[in-house]
Parts: structure tokens; sequence; C-alpha cells
């Protein structure tokens, strides 16, 4: 949800969603349970705007990929018996 709304995501590693948030390349990826790494990431980026922007630049581009109408799609397709 936070890269659909333009903003860096900040999330912790667990599932799949390490495939993709990539920590400091399109958000923040921090260990579970690791409140001071929560804490030291959240700071970080409110202490520096180029460096937001820089990570909010690369989330953006995830948009496309998890948009809910690309989710719509691969379900479609794995529904209906497609392959990707």
């Amino acid at each position: 949800e936070a890269v659909c709304a333009g903003l860096v995501p900040v999330v912790t590693d667990v599932g799949t969603i390490g495939d993709f948030i990539k920590d400091e390349k399109n958000g923040r990826l921090v260990p579970v349970g690791d409140v001071n790494a929560l804490a030291n990431a959240l700071q970080r980026l409110l202490a520096e705007p180029d460096y937001y922007q820089r990570l909010q630049r690369q989330a953006l581009q995830l948009r496309t990929s998890m948009s809910l109408a690309a989710g719509a799609a691969f379900w479609r397709d794995v529904f209906d018996g497609s392959e990707r």
C-alpha cells in the first residue's frame, strides 16, 4: 500500500516481501521484532530528504507490478489456467 500511495515502504522481513522491497534500494527492510532498526530506518527517512526521495523514486517503479490491476490480472490468469 505504501508504494501505491507514493510512500517509501518500511517493512519487516517476513514472507515474500523481500522479493519486492530491497533494503536501501526501494524501501527499508528491517528484521522482525527489531524496534531499534525500525526506529532508525524511520528516523533516517525523516531526517534525510534526499535519501527519502531516492528510495521513493525507486519504490514508485514497483507501482505497475503491484497495482490492483496487476494483481487481478495475475489471479485471473491463475484461475483461467494461463501460464505467466
